[in-house]
This record gives structure tokens, C-alpha cells and sequence, in this order.
């Protein structure tokens, strides 16, 4: 079940990619080389989405399992930034993709939230910076706003994680009472 959780989740981020890339190329006006990189760096996505949903599915040991995915979650993030610096700088709409990849990295990728933490308050930190020195055409309200809803993306996403992972345990719990009490 981990395992189909974190392809869907890849799944999930690749779709963004390829339709921003369709908007990015439609709407920009930039040079040439320009183009070029930024299909390259979503190429470089999509072929890291496939060898990632490919190497999940050889893992047999569920303990370098759990070790593989914050390694792909940091793998994620550093392609964050590039993502952005490609991008116009007028362009607002990857904030909409931080969005959705924080909420994905608490409440679907399968690891422990304390994993989770680290890579999403990544791209956090990340956004913001860029948010300040490369998309400086909006006005305080609109970055304020960026914000805010980063940070709640992170504090509901820390929630959902935390309380899944709480059910779990205490499934665990009741099972064990369970089969206690069914031996006594």
C-alpha cells in the first residue's frame, strides 16, 4: 500500500509539471535558451518521477523503503527552485504546486511526519526567498497572501501526518490488546 501511495503521489506532481509546461511555453516570452532549460529541468522531472515509481517497486525491504523516501522527497525539493528561476517571473502559479507537493509530502507520502517535516519546510523556506527576490512584481497583499497559505499548507499538512500516523499507532495498540486479552 506504500508503495502505490508514493507512485500516486509522483504521479500526482507530474501532471502539474507537464501542464505548466504547456502554460510556460504558451504564455513566455523568453529567449530561446531560456525554453530550452526549462524543458529540460521538466524533463529531468518526469524521467526522475519514472526511475523513482521503477526503483519503489524493486524494493523488497520495507526498512530501505522508508529510508528511500526522504531521499526522493529531498530529490523533489532541489528541483523546486529551478522550477521557479525558470519560470516568468510574473508567474505566481507555482505557489498553487508547493501547495499541493506540502500537503502530498505530510498526508500521502508514506513516512513518519518528523521525515516529512524537513523537505516540506524546505520548499517553504525556498518559495518565500524566491517569492521576495524573484517575483518582486507583486504587491505586499499577494505576497502576504503566498504566505500565509504556504504556512497553512504546512501547519494542516503536519496535522493530517501527525493524526494518521496516531491512528495507526493506536490501531496497533488495540490489535495487541486484542490478541492479549484472546491468549489470556
Amino acid at each position: 500500500q506504500k508503495r502505490r501511495q508514493l507512485a500516486v503521489i509522483v504521479g500526482i506532481l507530474i501532471t502539474p509539471t507537464l501542464a505548466f509546461t504547456v502554460v510556460d511555453l504558451a504564455a513566455s516570452e523568453q529567449s530561446a535558451a531560456r525554453i530550452l532549460a526549462l524543458l529540460a529541468v521538466r524533463i529531468a522531472v518526469v524521467a526522475i518521477a519514472i526511475l523513482i515509481i521503477l526503483g519503489v517497486a524493486r524494493l523488497k525491504d520495507e526498512r530501505r523503503f522508508d529510508l528511500a523516501v526522504p531521499v526522493i522527497s529531498y530529490v523533489v525539493v532541489a528541483l523546486v527552485p529551478g522550477v521557479h528561476l525558470l519560470r516568468p517571473a510574473p508567474f505566481i502559479t507555482q505557489y498553487l504546486v508547493e501547495v499541493i507537493l506540502i500537503i502530498g509530502l505530510h498526508a500521502v507520502l508514506p513516512a513518519r511526519w518528523t521525515r516529512q517535516l524537513g523537505p516540506s519546510l524546505l520548499i517553504t523556506g525556498a518559495g518565500i526567498v524566491l517569492l521576495f527576490t524573484w517575483h518582486t512584481g507583486y504587491d505586499v497583499f499577494e505576497q502576504v497572501a503566498v504566505v500565509v497559505v504556504v504556512v497553512l499548507a504546512n501547519a494542516i499538512g503536519i496535522a493530517v501526518g501527525w493524526r494518521e500516523r496516531w491512528l495507526e499507532a493506536r490501531v496497533r495498540e488495540l490489535a495487541a490488546r486484542e490478541l492479549e486479552s484472546r491468549l489470556a
